[in-house]
């Protein structure tokens, strides 16, 4: 048996969707603002069962 299907793709958004990157960078604050963005990427993929431990930090 042959089973023929017709898959009609979504063409993708534009570019134009994505907002413009900042001209400067902001400074980090500190280590402890780090460490805090490190727990929370831990725990967003824990919620979805994933895990994860961030080894390195590059600011």
């Amino acid at each position: 048996m042959i089973c023929r299907c017709r898959i009609r793709l979504t063409p993708l958004p534009t570019l134009a969707l994505l907002a413009e990157a900042p001209k400067e960078v902001e400074p980090v604050d500190s280590s402890f603002d780090l460490e805090q963005k490190e727990r929370l990427v831990e725990a967003t993929l824990a919620d979805y069962l994933a895990k994860a431990e961030v080894v390195d930090i590059l600011p």
